[in-house]
């Protein structure tokens, strides 16, 4: 499958957010290709969707929320959260 050479890494925290409702906040890195227009929101759907059926955070009790960032962004940014 594409998809599995799209996402290049995937992280989380387990933390209440804004609202003070539990959640998770995935962390997903994906390939620079992924990241291009014209595939960038085929490549986030389907892995949000992939990770949701996989951890199944409604049945857990956790509202899910999902940030992007590209092997490139972050090369330059550096945060270590994301590694």
């Amino acid at each position: 499958k594409k998809f599995v050479t799209d996402v290049v890494r995937v992280r989380y925290d387990l933390h209440d957010d804004w609202s003070g409702d539990p959640a998770i906040f995935f962390r997903v890195v994906i390939s620079d290709d992924a990241a291009r227009e014209e595939r960038l929101m085929t490549v986030t759907e389907h892995a949000k969707a992939e990770l949701r059926m996989a951890v199944k955070p409604v049945d857990l009790g956790l509202l899910s929320y999902f940030n992007y960032r590209s092997v490139s962004e972050q090369k330059d940014m550096r945060e270590k959260i994301w590694d």
